[in-house]
């Protein structure tokens, strides 16, 4: 995941590896759009969860309990 920043210069955010879950958090909390990007440096697949998914995951099993 990376941005840009005013000038167009890109600074990476963080690297994802296999089985691991990634977000803007803050995009995520304030229903606002993301400034990071994200791309793929080989071939991906990956699982899309609405906001509302999360959600309904959090209330339905301790699994995806959130700290508070």
């Amino acid at each position: 995941m990376y941005y840009e920043n005013e000038y167009g210069t890109e600074h990476i955010k963080s690297f994802i590896t296999e089985g691991q879950f990634f977000t803007d958090y803050r995009s995520f909390l304030t229903d606002t759009p993301s400034f990071l990007s994200i791309q793929a440096l080989e071939d991906t697949s990956c699982a899309l969860f609405t906001k509302q998914t999360v959600e309904r995951l959090y209330e339905r099993h301790i699994c995806w309990e959130r700290c508070r």
